[in-house]
This record gives C-alpha cells, sequence and structure tokens, in this order.
C-alpha cells in the first residue's frame, strides 16, 4: 500500500555548547542527495527504516541505531519506497565535540580518523531520548550530551571505526574541496578548476567524483545549500540569504532547498533560531 510523498521537520536549539541543533525528520518518499555537514550529526532512527550510503557502502538503519557522522563527510539518506521513516539528529560543532573528546580521553589526532560510525545500544537510545525530548535539562543535559558523545566516540574507536579518507589521500583533491570550502559563493567552471590544479579537465572530474562522491558544481550546491542554513538561523530576508549563500534567484534556492532538505526555505526559517529554555517546540 502506497503513499503520498510528505516531509516535515521540527527544530530545536538548546542553550549549550554555543547551540545544539536537534532536528526531528519525518518522510516518506524522500531521497536525499548526496551532501554534508559541517557539525558532528548523531541521528537515531526512531521509526521505518532509512538507507545511508556513505564511504562507499550502503547500510540500512533500522529503529533504534544510533549513527555518528563526522564534519565534512558526504552521505546520502532515503527511505523504503512508500515507507515512512523517521528520525532525530543532533549537529554538534567540531570545537565542543573536540572539547568532549579530550576531557574523556580521546587525543585530538584519533578524533580526526573517527569515521562514520553505528552503534546499538539501548542505554545510548535512552540517553539521547532524554536529551532530545527534554526530560533531562539544565546543568544535567550538558553532563547528558558529554556523555553520550563520548559513549559513542569511544564505541567508534574500540570497534576500528577510524579511517583515512580517499581526501585525506589526496592532497590536490584535499586542497580542492578547501578551496571550494572557503569560495563557494562564487562561480566556478569545470575548465577553471582543472587549471587551477594543472589537470586534463576529465581526469580532474573523474578523480574528485571517485574523491568526494560529486562532480565539483554539486559539491558547491552543498555548501551552499549547508551555508544557507546556518543564515536561516538569523534574521535576514530569504532572498538575501539566498543571494549571500551564492543561489542567483529565490526561486533557484527553493528549488534546490527544498530537495536538499526536505522543505522550503521558509519553512525551515520559521522553525529555526529556537532556544529550549525560551521556546515549546513541537517534536
Amino acid at each position: 500500500m502506497g503513499k503520498s510523498a510528505t516531509a516535515d521537520i521540527a527544530l530545536q536549539r538548546f542553550n549549550l555548547f554555543d547551540g545544539i541543533l536537534h532536528k526531528r525528520g519525518t518522510f516518506v518518499d524522500k531521497q536525499f542527495p548526496p551532501h554534508l555537514h559541517h557539525e558532528w550529526s548523531l541521528s537515531l532512527i526512531e521509526t521505518g527504516c532509512e538507507w545511508l550510503t556513505t564511504e562507499n557502502r550502503e547500510v540500512s538503519l533500522h529503529a533504534g541505531s544510533l549513527v555518528l557522522i563526522p564534519p565534512d563527510v558526504i552521505h546520502a539518506n532515503r527511505g523504503n519506497p512508500g515507507s515512512y521513516w523517521q528520525y532525530g539528529s543532533l549537529y554538534i560543532n567540531p570545537q565542543a565535540m573536540e572539547f568532549i573528546a579530550r576531557r574523556h580521553g580521546i587525543d585530538s589526532a584519533t578524533l580526526r580518523r573517527v569515521g562514520c560510525h553505528i552503534a546499538y545500544d539501548p542505554a545510548l537510545v535512552q540517553w539521547f531520548k532524554g536529551i532530545a525530548d527534554g526530560t533531562v535539562s539544565g546543568a544535567l543535559q550538558e553532563s547528558a550530551v558529554q556523555t553520550l558523545c563520548a559513549a559513542v566516540l569511544k564505541n567508534a574507536v574500540s570497534s576500528g571505526g577510524v579511517r583515512e579518507t580517499a581526501a585525506q589521500a589526496d592532497s590536490i583533491y584535499a586542497d580542492c574541496m578547501h578551496y571550494l570550502q572557503t569560495r563557494f559563493r562564487e562561480k566556478h567552471t569545470l575548465e577553471h578548476l582543472s587549471l587551477m590544479y594543472a589537470q586534463n579537465k576529465y581526469a580532474f572530474l573523474r578523480r574528485f567524483r571517485a574523491v568526494t562522491g560529486l562532480t565539483p558544481q554539486d559539491y558547491i550546491m552543498a555548501l551552499r545549500v549547508e551555508a544557507s542554513k546556518k543564515r536561516l538561523m538569523e534574521n535576514d530576508s530569504l532572498t538575501e540569504v539566498a543571494l549571500e549563500s551564492g543561489f542567483y534567484d529565490q526561486s533557484h534556492f527553493t528549488h534546490v532547498f527544498g530537495k536538499y532538505v526536505g522543505i522550503t526555505p521558509g519553512a525551515y526559517k520559521a522553525r529555526c533560531n529556537i532556544l529550549q529554555d525560551k521556546a515549546n517546540v513541537p517534536g
């Protein structure tokens, strides 16, 4: 029995660690293209099944799965056709995660090598739910976030979940990715980028795609969407956000944002900039 495509997102900001964001997404027939986040994401599959593609593998995640994804790791998500799935995600900035790791005996070099990791631990799931639902609040909430993140990181390290990504192993393309992260608002052609790195443009395209899973233009688009989400948490108009994030008009912005995020920029903005201790947010 099929269901019509639906997508809904609720956002909650916690007043700790420079504003941890909690997102709860509910989707039917939604496929997210390859994208990235500049923060660490720790997600709990709450209902249904999600397929996660990252680091050259696709895995099936069922209810009760906790998924850790490091910053700037490209990944894609989808549900089963016609099926409903729901997940919650905590987004934690890299400086906060490094602080947590260091306090719990994980050095910076090890942290940088932690890859995508899946944990199946009912106790950790309960920690996550207590944080996300506000059952744990105040000073206890910060302690709970530290305990949860440290436990998942240690689980990843102890299970051998460390990696050297293709980008880290290939200095040219790591440099190009860093360049685009700082210049994503500008227009870049394949010819321009391949000349910068003294590569044949077709060889450059093949290698960039092998390293990232994306073409340079798709990578730029993912960076623009990620930047726009930050700007939507401020008081700028949608037109200002579109132009400042590198989109050529609001219509283009709305189309691309919906493809990557699942809802319109206006709907996303309406759910943003909310601190848990100042407002109640439906979840």
